[in-house]
C-alpha cells in the first residue's frame, strides 16, 4: 500500500473506513473486491533488485509496493487487512497472525526478555490464562495476577516488580468485567510499563483503546472481525517501532495469516459496523429479559450493572456476549441442552447465536479455585448472540429455561 493512500483513509469515517480502505485504485479497471495473493514468493528481476529490497529492511517494512519476498513475513492482501484494522483502531501499524493466541503470544515474548515482569488481569480467556501462569514462568519471565478494579493493587504490583508490561483484557472473558483503561495506562506509564489490551469483544467499533493511551491492541480476528465463523485469525496494532519488533517474531515463529483467511477478514470487516449494531441491540434485550427472570446477569451495558458508568465512558457499546449465572451445575446443562437456535459450540462473535458452559470447556483448564474466585462457577452460562430475530432468540431460551425448571 501506498503511504499516500494509508493517509487518505483516516480521512474517512469509521464506516467508510471498513468498506473501502487501503484500495488502491490506480488502474481503469481495477478489482472492487481486494484480490488474493495466493503465492508463497515474489520474483526479483534481478541480483541487485534483489539487494535493494534486502538493503531497505522490506522484511518488516512493507508499507510500499514491490517490496514483498515471502508470505511468511508479508503478503499484500495480508498486508491490506493489517493497513486497514491498524487505522480503525488508531494505530500506525499492525501485523496480522493465524490465530488470536498466535497474536497474543508472538507479541508478549517481542517485548519482554527473561527475568521481566509482566503485570495480567485475574480474569481472562482459559488459554490465555494458560499463556502467562504455566507458559512463560518457564522462561524466567515473571508473571503476576492481580484485580485491575483496585488500582492501587495495580500499582503497588508495578512499583514492587518493577514491571515491564500489563495485560488485559476489557470487557474480560466470560464475566465482562470492565476496567479503568486510562487510570491504568496513566499509572503503567508513570512506571515505564506498556499496556496491552485485548479488544476483541467491544471491537474498534465500540472502543478505542489507543485513544486512551494503550500502547499496543491485539484481536482475535477469529471473532467479531471476521463475523461469520469461518476463518481463524489474530492481529495486533500499535507503533512503527513496537510493530517492527513484532514482526520479527511473526517471521521468526512463523504463526503467519494465510492469504486467503486476510481477504476473508477485509471481507468480514465490510460489514462490521452494521453487526456489531445488532449485536448490541439483541444482546441489551436478551440481557435485560434475563435479569427480569431474577438471574445475576453480566452485561456492562445493563443499567444494574457495577460497570455502566464506566462502560458508558470508554464504549459507545457493547458485543453480543451475555452471561449469566443460574446457580446450579445441573440447571445449567439443561439450558445449554435445550436450544435450538442456539447452537452449542465455543467461540464467539459470529452472525449466528452461540450457547456455552465456560467451567466446561473455555475455562477448563483453568484450576477450580481460582476459576471460582473469578466468578466463573460451575451455573454460568456465556451467550454469544448473533444477528437473528431477537424474539426468536428469547423464544428459544425460555423453552430451554422450561426444561431446567426455571419459570420464564
Amino acid at each position: 500500500m501506498k503511504n499516500d493512500i494509508h493517509r487518505k483513509c483516516r480521512n474517512l469515517s469509521f464506516e467508510t473506513l471498513c468498506i473501502h480502505g487501503h484500495q488502491e485504485p490506480e488502474e481503469p479497471n481495477y478489482p472492487v473486491s481486494y484480490p488474493i495473493y495466493q503465492t508463497v514468493n515474489f520474483a526479483f528481476k534481478n541480483v541487485k533488485h534483489a539487494q535493494r529490497i534486502m538493503s531497505e529492511g522490506s522484511l518488516f517494512d512493507h508499507d510500499k509496493k514491490g517490496l514483498y519476498i515471502y508470505s511468511r513475513g508479508a503478503n499484500p492482501t495480508v498486508r491490506a487487512f493489517e493497513l486497514l484494522l491498524a487505522d480503525l483502531e488508531l494505530a500506525e501499524d499492525g501485523v496480522a497472525f493465524s490465530s488470536g493466541m498466535a497474536a497474543i503470544t508472538s507479541t508478549v515474548l517481542a517485548l519482554v526478555d527473561k527475568g521481566d515482569s509482566i503485570l495480567v488481569s485475574d480474569t481472562l480467556y482459559g488459554e490465555t490464562f494458560g499463556f502467562f501462569s504455566n507458559f512463560l514462568p518457564r522462561y524466567g519471565i515473571k508473571v503476576r495476577f492481580t484485580n485491575f478494579r483496585d488500582l492501587s493493587s495495580v500499582e503497588k504490583e508495578i512499583e514492587k516488580e518493577h514491571v515491564k508490561l500489563v495485560f488485559l483484557e476489557t470487557p474480560a472473558n466470560p464475566t465482562l468485567k470492565v476496567y479503568p483503561l486510562k487510570k491504568i495506562v496513566d499509572i503503567s506509564h508513570n512506571y515505564g510499563a506498556q499496556v496491552i489490551v485485548d479488544n476483541t469483544f467491544a471491537t474498534p467499533y465500540f472502543q478505542k483503546p489507543r485513544k486512551l493511551g494503550v500502547d499496543i491492541v491485539v484481536h482475535s480476528a477469529t471473532k467479531y472481525i471476521g463475523g461469520h465463523s469461518d476463518v481463524l485469525g489474530g492481529i495486533v496494532v500499535g507503533t512503527f517501532k513496537d510493530m517492527a519488533k513484532v514482526r520479527q517474531n511473526l517471521y521468526t515463529l512463523g504463526a503467519a495469516l494465510d492469504p486467503f483467511a486476510a481477504w476473508l477478514l477485509l471481507r468480514g470487516l465490510k460489514t462490521l459496523h452494521v453487526r456489531m449494531q445488532r449485536h448490541f441491540e439483541n444482546a441489551l434485550r436478551i440481557a435485560e429479559w434475563l435479569e427480569e427472570l431474577g438471574l445475576n446477569v453480566f452485561y456492562p451495558f445493563l443499567r444494574s450493572s457495577p460497570y455502566y458508568e464506566l462502560a458508558k465512558s470508554q464504549m459507545s457499546g457493547f458485543s453480543g456476549i451475555v452471561s449469566f449465572d443460574v446457580g446450579e451445575f445441573d440447571k445449567a446443562v439443561k439450558i445449554v441442552e435445550n436450544t435450538r437456535i442456539f447452537i452449542r459450540a465455543v467461540s464467539l462473535g459470529g452472525v449466528e447465536s452461540l450457547i456455552n458452559h465456560p467451567a466446561s470447556t473455555t475455562h477448563y483448564h483453568v484450576p477450580l479455585k481460582i476459576r471460582e474466585s473469578r466468578g466463573i462457577t460451575d451455573g454460568l452460562i456465556r451467550l454469544s448472540v448473533g444477528i437473528e430475530n431477537v424474539n426468536d432468540l428469547i423464544g428459544d431460551l425460555k423453552d430451554a429455561f422450561s426444561k431446567a425448571g426455571i419459570s420464564p
